[in-house]
């Protein structure tokens, strides 16, 4: 989000674009027009087909409630009717104790900080002192740095106000809301301004500052200002605290943002829809889904949204689970990619429940090292494991499934309490977290990631802990035939020997994929032998 509120203070003095909106260039002159993609203009040939089917062994289908009606909020991933069992789980069971201490411990950094300008700013923004807000900005030529991975300041606000939604506190839920308020009302000229250039009919388009675009060096084009889904789930948390006008104030921008508006991967064939990216692109829906049958909303968006959604674990995971990327860079995506998975299953489009989805769960163990504590698999980020906010919705939605069981008991008793999703070192060394205090211990439930969603999917529903990993007979050896990539070992011991065979066939479309062919890596005796 750097130097964007800066930005909405100089636009007063930049002149309207030049070009009028009739008359302005919002594609290329071979698209289809964003109405066209969003009412199922197809141009390409069809895409080679691929069988899938649905997998609902274990599913919890108590834990999926009903969406309400229009208007009433939360809605996006849970409903009013949750918020009992949610408040439960957060103040009864371990994991959702450490979740919410987490959370505090963070929003106490971001927001309350007497040595960070951040505390003074969210006062401002607390306050709707919009003068006192731009003037700050000013001073600090920008907003505050993140809060962690791809968690612009604004996160900071949305963890406020789920906080507040949580414990019906009604004076902190006020000032979230306001914050909320104020920050949309200010960021929606320069909103409207980008929006009405050239080529900006997909957001993902659009820049607000910056030559380039790049995480840290300049803001990620429009998705910063509004944080990707984050102004949606903002509102979502905050609907309640809210007055009609702030509603309308944040909806608005809401609308500006995702109406009659394409995103990543929506005018691609079904099957160039295979690379991370492409789940990170499902924010937009996610934010859509925000003001969800109220003025300004446009269905289209959250239809596309499932149509790319289930391309993507139809094209970018097989039959048998594998990404077309290393687990690590796969759990990236799975940021935005696992809230809408589970919107749309609770909307009756059941995206947790494809075959190749449940699928991964498989490969996820597979690429386990035989000391159980860390992952190996071939590509970017290859060393990477599965994620908490993966792993807990798995745990979470399919209790009963012991592949998604034996996953979690592994994250939880992770040797010497190293976190698997960010640990001590990480948050210490990344500049985008470091000017946050950092607790004395770690433990797999603190750090800096993205927290709403395992809180949210918060449970205790443990295995034995005296169960061993060969109790559960998971298969030893496993081959892909679309990826060309086998797995095997010889038990589930710590000492056994492991190995991973790399010889990719199915390239297409872009991914962060490594080319090699007879790559392999090597695990015996407790030690790496060979590794990527």
């Amino acid at each position: 989000m750097k130097l964007i509120l800066a930005l909405i203070f100089a636009s007063a003095t930049i002149k309207p674009c030049a070009f009028a909106q009739d008359v302005v260039q919002r594609k290329l002159s071979t698209e289809s027009s964003a109405d066209e993609v969003l009412d199922g203009k197809y141009p390409f040939p069809p895409s080679p087909e691929v069988k899938t089917g649905s997998d609902l062994a274990g599913f919890a289908e108590d834990r999926i409630s009903k969406v309400p009606a229009p208007g009433i909020h939360p809605r996006i991933l849970l409903s009013p009717q949750d918020l009992p069992d949610l408040r439960r789980r957060l103040k009864d069971t371990e994991t959702g104790r450490a979740l919410y201490a987490t959370l505090k411990f963070r929003t106490a950094g971001a927001l309350r900080n007497p040595k960070e300008w951040s505390s003074q700013l969210y006062a401002k923004l607390a306050a709707g002192d919009e003068a006192g807000v731009l003037a700050l900005v000013e001073e600090h030529k920008g907003f505050p740095p993140g809060i962690g991975h791809y968690q612009p300041w604004l996160y900071a606000i949305v963890m406020e106000s789920f906080d507040a939604m949580i414990s019906g506190d009604e004076a902190q839920g006020k000032q979230a809301a306001t914050a909320i308020a104020t920050y949309a009302k200010l960021i929606q000229p320069n909103l409207e301004r980008v929006l009405n250039g050239p080529m900006n009919d997909d957001v993902w388009r659009a820049k607000t500052s910056g030559p380039t675009t790049g995480y840290g060096s300049s803001d990620q084009g429009m998705r910063e200002g509004v944080g990707g889904h984050l102004l949606g789930y903002a509102y979502d948390f905050s609907y309640n605290f809210m007055s009609d006008s702030q509603r309308a104030t944040v909806r608005g921008v809401i609308s500006t943002a995702t109406k009659g508006r394409l995103w990543m991967g929506a005018r691609l064939p079904h099957h160039f829809r295979n690379w991370n990216w492409i789940a990170v692109g499902l924010q937009q829906p996610l934010l859509a889904l925000a003001i969800e049958g109220e003025e300004g909303s446009d269905p289209r968006v959250y239809k596309m949204g499932v149509e790319i959604a289930r391309d993507y674990l139809t094209y970018a995971i097989s039959p048998s689970g594998e990404s077309t990327e290393a687990v690590g860079y796969t759990q990236f995506g799975l940021v935005w990619g696992n809230p809408f998975f589970v919107a749309a299953t609770r909307r009756g489009d059941n995206l947790l429940g494809h075959s190749h989805h449940r699928a991964m769960l498989d490969w996820y163990i597979q690429s386990m090292e035989p000391s159980l504590d860390h992952f190996t698999s071939h590509g970017d980020g290859g060393d990477g494991p599965p994620t908490i906010w993966t792993l807990s919705m798995w745990h979470y939605f399919f209790p009963k499934d012991r592949r998604a069981d034996f996953l979690w008991h592994c994250f939880l008793t992770k040797s010497e309490g190293t976190p698997l999703a960010a640990n001590a070192l990480d948050v210490q060394n990344d500049p985008a977290t470091r000017h946050l205090p950092v607790p004395e211990s770690f433990s797999p439930l603190k750090g800096n990631f993205h927290i709403i969603e395992p809180m949210l999917w918060a449970s205790d529903d443990r295995m034995d802990l005296s169960v061993k990993p060969g109790d559960f007979k998971f298969p030893t050896m496993r081959f892909d035939p679309v990826r060309g990539s086998l797995n095997a070992r010889s038990g589930w011991d710590a000492d056994a020997t492991a190995v991973q065979f790399e010889c990719r066939v199915d390239s297409v479309g872009g991914s962060h994929e490594h080319a090699d062919r007879t790559n392999f890596t090597l695990f015996a005796l407790g030690r790496a032998w060979a590794s990527d």
